[in-house]
């Protein structure tokens, strides 16, 4: 991982965002030369993960917005939701401004999300 904003450090955390779990070797090099081919984007990758098995299994399948919003940060804050962060992504999908994988990366790309991975990993 060469940064916590280099794209080998975004894909690191959207692992673990979409998964709930470090990414495996294989994996992580497939997506991060995927992405600096610009064979992918980050966007792409993110709409790839959302689509997974892994990521049904972990987030399940039909859920409202209002429980999926929930769940994001369950499973990547490791919290529940405070009433103005959930005001404003349930906003943003409920409206049709983002879509899931757009809120999915913008939780794990959160500040919040970024200090947890700076701890876990000693990358700043």
């Amino acid at each position: 991982i060469q940064g916590i904003d280099d794209i080998t450090g975004k894909i690191y955390r959207l692992y673990n965002a979409a998964f709930g779990r470090f990414p495996d070797y294989q994996g992580l090099k497939y997506w991060i030369n995927n992405n600096n081919s610009g064979r992918d984007t980050f966007r792409a990758t993110a709409s790839s993960f959302i689509l997974s098995k892994e990521y049904m299994n972990k987030y399940g399948k039909d859920l409202s917005n209002k429980d999926y919003v929930n769940r994001l940060y369950n499973n990547i804050l490791n919290r529940p939701a405070d009433t103005s962060g959930f005001n404003y992504w349930f906003n943003q999908i409920d409206r049709g401004y983002e879509n899931r994988s757009e809120l999915l990366m913008g939780f794990s790309e959160s500040l919040e999300n970024k200090a947890i991975f700076s701890t876990e990993t000693s990358i700043s």
